[in-house]
């Protein structure tokens, strides 16, 4: 395959992925390398089509392979491709951010923190691009690239004073990491931001951070190292299998699909007109039972009264004989 097949074969890829360009594009990483940051260059530029045209799946392919490749040149340009606002970065990348992208920066990282620093800090962009970049440090550390104590002095800061103190989730996203860590000498401060109400419990509570640091700091490491989600990216095609669009056997068939959707349309409708006719009748019992009530029955005349049909004789010799 050449290089322009390759890349055709991730520009728009909706269907079974494309097993031979990934393998060809790794076997000639030094030659399409410079293409994929293109890729994540035009990306950035033009944001807008990456919402606007679902069907461009060209991005994907180079974030995971330039990750797979672990190239520095591309940390940077990943870090401003997702440095968005919430709304606009949801509607351009979906779930990736919160699936993948510490694993991108963290595979990609070219020695600088600052970066990394920056993405945590900055409160124009959406949180879960801030928790991905810090968590890209806690990937680090697990795996030996950056010292411990260093991020755990930058976690201390966030803490104190790095993360505004009305942002409940983002603050809860800092204690997680510091769970990560398994830093004891961070919960003086984790324990007053709980008893100032300061971090959202439920994303992460007091206890579970408790029972974390319980289990000391060799333990706990060695569980965050197992993570996946903790882990580099070291194999595109594998990555990709995971994912629903391109793996046939996770696909369900389109038509069978629709008519499930249409079955599910047509019980609810029934369900709405039984329930309307079932309270219509209740409102009809409810109301004939009132109206049974609200009859007067006139009393019996006695047997020598006159008639109240108006005959003229006696109650026992007409209407009441």
């Amino acid at each position: 395959m050449t290089i322009d097949e390759i890349l055709a074969a991730f520009a728009r890829c909706s269907g079974d992925l494309p097993h031979a360009a990934i393998a060809e594009a790794v076997a000639r990483r030094e030659e399409i390398t410079p293409a994929l940051l293109d890729i994540l260059d035009a990306a950035q530029a033009d944001i807008q089509h990456l919402i606007d045209d679902q069907e461009d799946t060209a991005y994907i392919f180079a974030l995971y392979l330039l990750s797979q490749f672990r190239e520095p040149r591309a940390y940077r340009r990943i870090v401003g491709l997702f440095s968005l606002p919430e709304d606009t970065l949801d509607a351009a990348f979906g779930d990736l951010t919160t699936e993948a992208l510490n694993r991108f920066l963290a595979s990609t990282f070219d020695g600088d923190v600052a970066p990394l620093h920056a993405m945590t800090e900055r409160r124009d962009i959406s949180m879960y691009a801030r928790s991905a970049a810090l968590q890209a440090l806690s990937n680090l550390t697990l795996h030996g690239v950056l010292p411990r104590d260093e991020v755990v002095a930058y976690i201390d800061y966030l803490l104190r004073e790095g993360i505004e103190r009305d942002n409940a989730t983002m603050l809860g996203f800092v204690v997680g990491n510091a769970v990560e860590m398994a830093s004891e000498a961070l919960m003086p401060v984790i324990r007053q931001l709980y008893a100032d109400n300061l971090v959202d419990t439920g994303y992460i509570g007091l206890d579970f951070v408790e029972s974390a640091l319980a289990r000391g700091q060799e333990a706990e490491m060695a569980y965050q190292r197992e993570d996946p989600h903790n882990h580099f990216i070291t194999d595109t095609d594998t990555e990709l299998c995971r994912w629903y669009c391109f793996n046939p056997e996770m696909r369900v068939d389109q038509a069978r699909l629709e008519a499930l959707h249409q079955r599910e349309a047509e019980l609810l409708q029934r369900k709405a007109e039984l329930e309307a006719q079932l309270a219509q009748e209740q409102l009809y019992a409810h109301t004939h039972a009132q109206r049974k009530q609200a009859v007067r029955v006139a009393p019996t005349p006695g047997r020598n009264a006159p008639c109240p049909c108006g005959s003229g004789k006696k109650y026992k010799r007409c209407c009441g004989a």
